[in-house]
């Protein structure tokens, strides 16, 4: 989340990437692999990227965050066709767009407007009591989807601006509680609080969600694809669940764990709204979820059932820091961010079982880690006020940004987003 301090003007800011001192020197001693570490670091950065199963270029559907669908990681460029989402726990200025080519990362904006993204809500209830933003998703036909508390919002991509849903400037979610997380599978808004709730992007005027999935509280999300199958997988206090979708089917659930009376199996966090890491590596095929101390392991050959065994598990280092707040994947590399404490960034190699950290570093995020990203080049980490960018291959610092509030980073390409003018 945090790196240093950049001043946004109102029309485009460059915020410079080279290396500052907020980020510790990345260590590369973990578990006594000083040796192995550094081997892996440089030469095994490549193996498995751009092996990517994200649905086809410009579905749209923001499977995948970019993670894993890497064709032209190998192209000094490739973050030109790279666009980095933020979403902010507000409803001004609730949603920020960035390029990250060039040495820089660039505020975009759909050509003709330095306009923030700003939400209306005709909810007098929220209005009384405010309401913000926590997840953001690529949806069909132009469609980008927010959604905060207990309401769910429509915008044009290409334009960033605000679309009636279902007849009104919101969809209403729950009566009571917050959904934090929004995905979309076969053209199916699917969103993440209390419980899992489902709305045809089609809807008629006056629609509402459904249930398609009653659990705990829904602590983060992730899409992705497997052969000809989509899924997206949300991480909740006690378990997790994974719903697919195959052909032009409508999603259902594949599997799911609800432990709140299994205690030593998965940990609650200590509160409903504490972010937990899920995130999917289509390189090795493998579903990871955090939890207190550890990533869990789950397979896709194993239809993501929870192993009957924790040996599988990635125990952090003792000492480093607490719960695992974000996890993101990339071509057989898994980065985990911790909610606070040092050491709080491990870089995993997932090739083996359990996976071995290859290397750790110490990036300032304030009172706690929020959500990190990656893309082609750079992994970004969200804090309490600062974003924070470092080098995918070494976790050196490479650029930040002062934005407070940072609920949510989505790494997609540029032509899924497709602003009006945007070009590389």
């Amino acid at each position: 989340m945090r790196m240093t301090t950049v001043q946004l003007g109102l029309a485009t800011a460059l915020v410079s990437l080279t290396p500052v001192a907020t980020v510790t020197g990345c260590s590369f001693i973990i578990d006594n692999e000083l040796a192995q570490a550094a081997e892996d670091v440089v030469g095994g950065e490549g193996e498995g990227e751009g092996e990517g199963e994200g649905p086809a270029e410009g579905e749209g559907e923001g499977e995948g965050e970019g993670e894993g669908e890497g064709p032209d990681d190998d192209d000094p460029a490739c973050e030109a066709e790279e666009r980095l989402m933020l979403v902010r726990d507000e409803e001004v200025d609730a949603l920020q767009v960035y390029s990250m080519a060039d040495g820089a990362l660039v505020r975009r904006f759909p050509a003709g407007t330095t306009a923030n993204v700003n939400i209306d809500n005709d909810d007098n209830v929220a209005q009384q009591n405010g309401w913000g933003a926590s997840g953001v998703a690529l949806g069909t036909d132009n469609r980008l989807y927010i959604v905060g508390d207990r309401f769910l919002y429509q915008f044009e991509r290409s334009t960033l601006q605000q679309q009636s849903i279902t007849g009104r400037q919101q969809v209403v979610l729950e009566s009571f509680g917050s959904a934090n997380h929004v995905e979309v599978l076969n053209n199916t808004i699917l969103t993440f609080g209390i419980a899992v709730r489902q709305l045809p992007e089609s809807a008629e005027v006056g629609a509402g969600s459904t249930v398609l999935h009653q659990g705990d509280d829904y602590l983060g999300s992730t899409a992705f694809s497997v052969a000809d199958t989509r899924f997206v997988a949300a991480s909740a206090e006690y378990g997790y669940v994974v719903i697919g979708a195959d052909g032009e089917n409508p999603p259902t659930v594949r599997a799911f764990h609800d432990g709140e009376f299994d205690s030593d199996r998965i940990h609650s966090f200590g509160s409903g709204f504490t972010p937990k890491g899920i995130a999917y590596d289509a390189a090795t095929r493998k579903l990871l979820l955090g939890d207190f101390d550890r990533v869990i392991v789950m397979s896709a050959d194993d239809n993501f059932q929870l192993p009957n065994s924790d040996a599988g598990d990635y125990v952090v280092p003792q000492g480093t820091g607490s719960d695992v707040t974000a996890i993101a994947t990339r071509g057989g590399f898994a980065y985990v961010l911790l909610r606070k404490g040092r050491d709080n960034l491990i870089k995993l190699d997932l090739s083996q079982s359990p996976p071995r950290g290859v290397a750790i570093t110490t990036v300032p995020v304030d009172s706690f880690g929020r959500d990190l990203t990656v893309g082609c080049r750079r992994v970004v980490i969200a804090g309490f006020d600062k974003v924070v960018a470092v080098r995918r291959d070494t976790l050196e610092a490479a650029g930040n940004l002062a934005v407070r509030d940072v609920t949510k980073l989505r790494i997609v390409k540029r032509a899924d987003l497709g602003l009006v003018g945007d070009v590389p």
